[in-house]
């Protein structure tokens, strides 16, 4: 079991909340979060953001980005809003393709800025690892709070092992096995 929570609120807007036929509040999302940060100190909070729903307006928009900068979840699935056959967003009058591409870059920009300074956070930390998957850069495995390792050493799948973090990235740290 890990310290990891998904919770998709995507959208800081209660209005396009509304108008998604989500059944929750950006305050919802917010109360969540706060009592789990509350009850634990080191969670991985990960959440889903769609732009360019097509009630979406730049007030809306500005709400979403606030909420992001507010709540600071160590994990953002951003999608562009797509008409989906049969839903009555579907049949509104869409966003510009050329605005919902600049909010995904403005948000894109946001998450990539607040996973690297909670990876960041990670630097120096000790613990248990339990190795995966194998990747690209080496072995990689997830500590207690789901949070992605790579290292270079050599490690079986499988296995787990002490890790220090030496350095992180925006999508995962970076460690070796701790001597």
């Amino acid at each position: 079991v890990f310290k990891f929570l998904h919770i998709p609120v995507q959208s800081g807007s209660d209005k396009v909340l509304h108008d998604m036929k989500r059944g929750h509040t950006a305050g919802t999302f917010r109360e969540i979060v706060k009592k789990i940060k509350e009850k634990f100190t080191e969670f991985t909070i990960s959440t889903d953001i769609i732009v360019g729903f097509p009630s979406e307006t730049e007030e809306d928009f500005q709400k979403t980005i606030s909420l992001l900068d507010e709540i600071k979840p160590d994990v953002v699935n951003l999608s562009k809003y797509s008409a989906r056959p049969g839903t009555d967003a579907a049949e509104w009058k869409q966003i510009d393709a050329a605005e919902v591409k600049r909010r995904s870059k403005i948000v894109f920009e946001q998450i990539s800025k607040l996973s690297m300074e909670s990876n960041q956070k990670w630097i120096g930390w000790k613990g248990k690892v339990l190795f995966d998957e194998k990747t690209d850069e080496g072995i990689k495995g997830r500590n207690f709070a789901y949070k992605p390792i790579s290292v270079k050493d050599k490690v079986e799948i499988g296995q787990s092992h002490t890790i220090e973090i030496i350095d992180a990235t925006v999508k995962r740290l970076v460690g070796k096995i701790a001597s």
